[in-house]
């Protein structure tokens, strides 16, 4: 092959290249074709968290005895809920 049919056939195997074209060109044999693709995601979180500390105390006596009694009820109630959906749409 002469040296001016070698660059036109290198040319033109490397100019689609250069442009990004050239998978797609050589594939389908014809232009880039369109990819659409839709996305979404979801994700939520919720969250309690209750505390309840009563204090109760009971004072007794009178002048100069005097009896005192205290004591805590305490109640801890945590929950935590978590939902995840993704979709993906190809076109």
């Amino acid at each position: 092959m002469s040296t001016a049919k070698q660059l036109a056939a290198a040319g033109s195997l490397v100019l689609p290249l250069l442009v990004g074209t050239g998978g797609t060109a050589l594939a389908d044999g014809g232009p880039a074709s369109e990819l659409i693709q839709d996305q979404s995601a979801q994700s939520s979180v919720v969250q309690n968290n209750i505390n309840v500390s009563p204090v109760n105390q009971v004072n007794a006596g009178g002048k100069g005895d005097q009896a005192a009694q205290t004591w805590t009820n305490q109640s801890n109630v945590n929950d935590t809920e978590h939902d995840q959906s993704e979709e993906q749409d190809d076109a």
